[in-house]
């Protein structure tokens, strides 16, 4: 990217700042605003895709995946005389574990004692320029405090919290970013899962299509792709493989052959 092009993506757009963000939590028994504003830093939750290897080819491993796991954040936040916003997050979880007496301890329903929470990251004008919003969120660990005779700092409190997930939500005014940029119209193409090339399709629309999308592309994750388990041998565990019709109009094997029934 040319110096002039780099330039001009910030003659239209700000850098994210850190400090720039807000966060809204909710427990089972509401909101309190005190302990929203109090809240110093936040980590906004990452995201990762849960994979095993295949290692049945011979080669590189390749890494399959199989679905979505989110780890724990943490919020910390500045305690005012009194540590009202520590007892906040205690109440939450003495409400998940009902103390019945001294020996006896039982929790709740799930769908009980689950919150949410909702990040925003803001721009220069404290307008929302980003959110995600974070379900089934609870508090699962509060941290421990350090008190000292050599401080004189203000004390805060860390809270760890467990979600099952998040999602993102779009703002209108901030366009999102392409997935991904437009396919040459002559890019080599991977083979298909029978070893053809589909044809070439043209990234010029046709002028008398009513459809100004047509003759376009489709993204990469919309066409089927080479699938590495879709071969003359024994698939990997848990691939599909595909299947391709006989002369007939039946679907067949991987060499297209069907089975008496």
């Amino acid at each position: 990217m040319s110096l002039s092009k780099f330039q001009g993506l910030f003659a239209k757009a700000d850098v994210q700042r850190q400090n720039r963000y807000r966060v809204s939590i909710t427990g089972p028994r509401g909101v309190s605003e005190a302990v929203n504003l109090m809240c110093e830093t936040a980590a906004f939750p990452g995201q990762n895709m849960r994979t095993s290897t295949d290692d049945l080819r011979n080669g590189p491993v390749r890494e399959i995946v199989h679905g979505t796991t989110y780890g724990p954040i943490t919020l910390n936040f500045v305690c005012t005389t009194g540590m009202p916003e520590k007892k906040w997050f205690e109440n939450w979880q003495t409400f998940m574990v009902e103390r019945r007496n001294a020996i006896q301890w039982q929790s709740r329903y799930y769908r009980d004692y689950v919150g949410e929470i909702s990040m925003f990251s803001l721009d220069r004008n404290d307008n929302d320029a980003y959110e995600l919003v974070i379900y089934e969120a609870f508090p699962k660990r509060i941290t421990e405090q350090s008190f000292s005779n050599a401080a004189d700092g203000y004390q805060t409190i860390s809270v760890e919290f467990a979600f099952h997930h998040w999602v993102s939500k779009s703002n209108a005014s901030v366009p999102a970013a392409p997935i991904q940029a437009q396919i040459p119209k002559n890019a080599p193409r991977a083979p298909g899962p029978h070893g053809d090339f589909p044809a070439a399709t043209s990234a010029v629309p046709s002028p008398n299509s009513p459809n100004p999308h047509a003759g376009e592309e489709a993204p990469s994750f919309a066409k089927p792709v080479a699938n590495p388990a879709d071969q003359s041998f024994i698939p990997s565990p848990g691939q599909p493989v595909a299947q391709r019709p006989n002369d007939n109009g039946l679907s067949g094997g991987i060499d297209g052959s069907t089975r008496n029934q």
